[in-house]
């Protein structure tokens, strides 16, 4: 098939997320570009046309395309075996990887690991084992939910029920889970004492919301957030489906105000973008709750597990989020970057860039001792770079300077597919890679 043929079987059988299909199928974009090979931060397309991967294939892919380490790694285990059941079975890759990820955090905090396939379902699991952890130790009035407004934490009915922006679950909502939306912390201090006590969990994306625009929270919310559920005696659940591995400085958004939750979702960056596989870690004295008796068991499990884990070390854990908005003084800029340092294939070791007298290497000092520069520099970046309104940017942390340095051909941008491309081009004067 050549690529009139494959847009036309798309446009006859395809059904697109979050796209307007009437717009898509009419011709809008006229010419939809249909991806066929990838290597490193480069997509191509079926005419040969090769672009910058601006969101990393929708946050998940950390490493780059084709990446080499990878690639070996999954093909080894294709040689062996490429699935067995996790029900009543062990798994080697599997352990070591659940072994791997609780080395993040302090011994005696998160514990265990919950395998499923995708953010929604680490959410779901969440959710769910907050529940029968309440109805197992005598809190059965605590079945409600805490949630944030304009937040996005999956798209099943459960996930779904707790997410806040409105277009997407306002029409399911009676369907899910009870659920009470804040705003902000001064929201939630301001909530009736009948609601608290109803409250299992609160579910927050730390650090920054992704996926209505990048809308960052001030800084020691999260903290503040912890100290809160403490005292109120409600789990917290994190949901670091996009801000996990890297993207927000630390292996994780939570470790940058040291904050351990009660519940960790994990999936997207967890493969790198090759495998639909998540996680859901949560503390020992909760997985305490679901022992002795078949009737405490936790009865939920997919079929996968596992083909390859391979992801990074916390020690070369830095982040490449982008956000421009003219008047916010707190926002996220690339940074220096090593994962695949680790993994042995030193793709991009050279990550140093300066905007304006900001560089990679003073990007993670106290914002508001440059929080001047970026007011300064954030009018010019997005006059120079994106359309005039808020853009967000999120490029594989493998990206280096060969392929970010002066003027490249057109990136591709986090847009709906039925829109068209919005394609801008660097130049020497916005951003300079060093």
């Amino acid at each position: 098939m050549n690529t009139e043929q494959w847009i036309a079987a798309d446009k006859a059988h395809c059904w697109h997320p979050f796209t307007r299909q009437d717009e898509w199928v009419a011709g809008e974009p006229a010419e939809p570009l249909v991806l066929v090979d990838g290597e490193g931060v480069w997509l191509t397309d079926s005419e040969g046309r090769r672009y910058i991967d601006g969101n990393a294939s929708i946050w998940t892919n950390v490493h780059g395309h084709k990446h080499p380490v990878i690639n070996a790694a999954i093909t080894a285990q294709l040689e062996k075996v490429a699935h067995t059941s996790y029900l009543g079975f062990a798994n080697p890759r599997a352990s070591e990887l659940a072994e791997r990820l609780c080395g993040f955090f302090p011994a005696h905090t998160l514990e265990r690991v919950f395998f499923s396939d995708d953010g929604s379902t680490a959410v779901e699991c969440a959710i769910k084992m907050a529940i029968q952890y309440r109805l197992q130790t005598g809190q059965e009035e605590r079945t409600e939910f805490i949630a944030f407004d304009q937040a996005y934490h999956g798209d099943t009915m459960g996930a779904a029920s707790l997410g806040g922006v409105g277009a997407f679950f306002d029409r399911f909502r009676k369907f899910g889970f009870p659920v009470n939306h804040v705003s902000s912390m001064d929201n939630l201090h301001a909530l009736d004492q009948d609601v608290i006590n109803r409250t299992a969990a609160v579910i927050i994306e730390p650090l920054v919301q992704g996926v209505n625009q990048i809308n960052p929270w001030p800084e020691g919310m999260l903290d503040q957030l912890r100290k809160w559920c403490d005292q109120h005696k409600i789990h917290l659940i994190l949901d670091e489906v996009m801000t996990g591995f890297g993207k927000t400085g630390t292996m994780f958004a939570c470790q940058r105000e040291q904050v351990i939750p009660d519940f960790l979702c994990l999936a997207k960056g967890l493969t790198g973008g090759y495998l639909p596989m998540a996680a859901t870690m949560v503390r020992g004295e909760i997985y305490d709750a679901f022992l002795e008796g078949a009737e405490r068991v936790f009865y939920y499990g997919h079929s996968e597990k596992t083909i390859a884990e391979v992801f990074q070390d916390n020690r070369y854990a830095t982040g490449m989020f982008g956000k421009w908005h003219l008047g916010d003084a707190k926002t996220y800029y690339p940074t220096r970057h090593g994962f695949d340092e680790w993994l042995g294939i030193p793709y991009s070791n050279d990550m140093d860039w300066e905007i304006e007298g900001i560089t990679s290497k003073n990007i993670f000092t106290p914002p508001e001792q440059i929080a001047a520069k970026y007011q300064k520099i954030a009018p010019k970046i997005r006059e120079n770079i994106f359309e005039p309104d808020i853009s967000d940017w999120q490029v594989p942390l493998i990206s280096s300077k060969t392929n970010l340095d002066g003027t490249f051909t057109d990136l591709i941008l986090e847009k709906p597919a039925n829109q068209n491309l919005i394609t801008r081009r660097y130049t020497e004067e916005s951003v300079r890679f060093m």
